[in-house]
């Protein structure tokens, strides 16, 4: 009696086993089989001011050849309608309703083993375009200005004639709304007529200057 119930002790081990083996293979086979049809993604991003321009992409095939490279493209959050399947596509910001000089925040995801180019990401950044409407100074000795057109925030130098040249002696940033805004500086006079102006510097290094302004200091000129 005893064997008998060792003979099925031992078929009921070598059971087990053999359903744990199974198990196994179809486990692995199951993992194989996602990690075959898993696609990885990446993304690329871009952020930037609104300049009234929009992107342009180069879109490549994806690594395998059977597809283009980006699957979705979002402007602050917002999908981009039209989508992404060819070789080359266009980001239309008028699209999402965004005013120039607006903040925008743009991501382009795309597969693994190939990347989009944007082909004038330039265009987003701030370009200066201001226009001086009024500036004098006030009785304290404050530079006070008033612009428009702004799009993008670009710092103003204010800059001060002396010694025969042009001496930067200040920074404000700049608002970079295209409506009317004000900014004011505390300007160390010299005694005699002072001339001052406020300029920008954008990323193409053009250097846009407002009109001179002139007063006249009554500070006691300093002697040695």
């Amino acid at each position: 009696m005893f064997s008998v119930v060792r003979s099925e002790g031992k078929n009921d081990e070598q059971a087990r086993l053999t359903y744990f083996t199974l198990a196994m293979k179809n486990l692995t086979l199951l993992i194989g089989f996602l990690l075959l049809n898993v696609t990885v993604f990446a993304a690329l991003s871009v952020d930037g001011t609104y300049q009234g321009k929009n992107l342009y992409v180069s879109n490549p095939m994806d690594d395998e050849g059977f597809g283009y490279c980006a699957t979705k493209v979002t402007v602050n959050g917002d999908i981009m309608p039209g989508g992404t399947s060819m070789g080359a596509f266009e980001i239309d910001f008028s699209m999402f309703n965004i005013e120039i000089g607006e903040p925008v925040f743009i991501v382009i995801e795309h597969n693994e083993g190939c990347k989009p180019k944007i082909l004038n990401p330039e265009v987003l950044r701030p370009r200066s375009t201001f226009t001086v409407k009024e500036m004098k100074i006030s009785d304290d000795g404050k530079l006070i200005w008033t612009t428009e057109g702004e799009r993008g925030k670009l710092p103003f130098t204010i800059e001060q004639y002396r010694w025969n040249k042009w001496v930067t002696v200040g920074e404000v940033q700049g608002k970079g709304s295209g409506e009317s805004n004000s900014y004011e500086f505390q300007v160390s006079p010299h005694s005699g007529v002072n001339t001052v102006r406020v300029v920008q510097v954008d990323h193409s290094g053009t250097k846009r200057t407002s009109d001179e302004i002139k007063f006249t200091s009554d500070i006691p000129t300093v002697t040695k």
